[in-house]
C-alpha cells in the first residue's frame, strides 16, 4: 500500500494503531513496551557445485555440502536471552533435465526472526559466513549465490503511545490487561508508521472462547485444542471479543483526539 502511494492519497496519521486478534482468551488485552512481534529476514543460498561431468560421481554433491551449513546454522552460539528463531522453509536441489542429466545446485532459504537488531545482524553475518566457510572446505570453487530479503519488519511500540493507551484502557476498558512478552509471529503493519516517521502502537486481542480456554490452559498440547490465526478452522468467539475489541480501538483513538481539546 505505501508503495502504490497510500501517503499521497490519504492525510498523514499522527499515531498508527493495530490491534490483531489471537488464540488468547476472550477479553484479554495484552500490552508489549518496545519488542511486540519479531522481525523476520529470509536468506536464500544458493549452491552451484559446476563439476566435469553430469554424472554424481563427476560433481562435489551439493545436497551433502547444504546438509553441513544447515547443521551449523542451527548450532550457532546465540544467547538463551535473546528471542531467536532459525529455520529451513524450503530446500530445493537438482533442476529437470530430459535425460537426466545431473544438474549439482542446491538452493534453500532460512527463515531468521528476532527481537534485537544487534543480534539480528550478527545472525545474518553468521549466516553468509558458515555458507562460504562449507562451500570452501567441500572445495567447490563458485562463489555461493546469497540472497537477504525482509519479510517483516521489527514491531516495537513507541514506549510513550503504549503508556497513553494502557492508562486509558486501565481507567476505561472492561477487559483483563496483560503484559506480554515479544512474540514469534511477525507482521508488516509497522511500516505503515515508520515509513512516514510516524509513532505507532500494536497490542493484542484474545479471541477464545472461556471455556475453551480452560482447556487449553490444562492441556500439555494446547494446539491440538486450538488452532494458531491462519488455517480455516480457526474463529474467534464473537463475544466478548467484538466488545472488546470496538471499545479498546475507540478508546485508543480517544486517547489521542482529547489532547487536542
Amino acid at each position: 500500500m505505501i508503495d502504490d502511494g497510500l501517503c499521497d492519497k490519504v492525510s498523514l496519521p499522527d499515531t498508527v494503531l493495530g490491534q490483531p486478534v489471537v488464540p488468547l482468551e476472550s477479553g484479554r488485552v495484552t500490552f508489549s513496551t518496545g519488542s511486540v512481534l519479531a522481525a523476520a529476514d529470509i536468506v536464500d543460498r544458493g549452491i552451484n557445485s559446476n563439476g566435469p561431468g553430469v554424472n554424481t560421481q563427476d560433481n562435489i554433491n551439493p545436497i551433502i555440502v547444504a546438509t553441513y551449513i544447515l547443521v551449523r546454522v542451527n548450532t550457532m552460539e546465540i544467547s538463551p536471552e535473546e528471542m531467536v528463531v532459525l529455520q529451513c522453509r524450503q530446500f530445493h536441489s537438482g533442476w529437470p533435465s530430459a535425460n537426466y542429466d545431473y544438474r549439482p545446485y542446491a538452493d534453500m532459504d532460512i527463515d531468521v526472526k528476532t527481537c534485537n537488531p544487534t543480534v539480528k545482524t550478527q545472525i545474518l553475518q553468521g549466516v553468509e559466513r558458515i555458507v562460504e566457510a562449507e562451500c570452501s572446505a567441500s572445495g567447490i570453487e563458485d562463489k555461493p549465490e546469497i540472497k537477504q530479503k525482509m519479510r517483516a519488519p521489527l514491531t516495537s511500540s513507541a514506549p510513550e503511545t503504549v503508556h497513553a493507551i494502557r492508562k486509558t484502557f486501565s481507567a476505561h476498558l472492561k477487559a483483563t490487561l496483560v503484559e506480554q512478552k515479544p512474540m514469534t509471529s511477525c507482521e508488516d503493519f509497522s511500516i505503515l508508521a515508520t515509513s512516514k516517521d510516524r509513532p505507532y502502537d500494536y497490542w493484542i486481542l484474545g479471541g477464545v472462547d472461556h471455556d475453551l480456554w480452560k482447556k487449553v490452559e490444562n492441556s500439555d498440547t494446547p494446539d491440538a485444542i486450538i488452532p494458531k490465526n491462519h488455517p480455516p478452522c480457526y474463529f474467534p468467539v464473537i463475544q466478548p471479543t467484538m466488545r472488546v475489541g470496538t471499545d479498546a480501538m475507540a478508546l485508543a483513538v480517544l486517547t489521542f483526539l482529547a489532547k487536542d481539546k
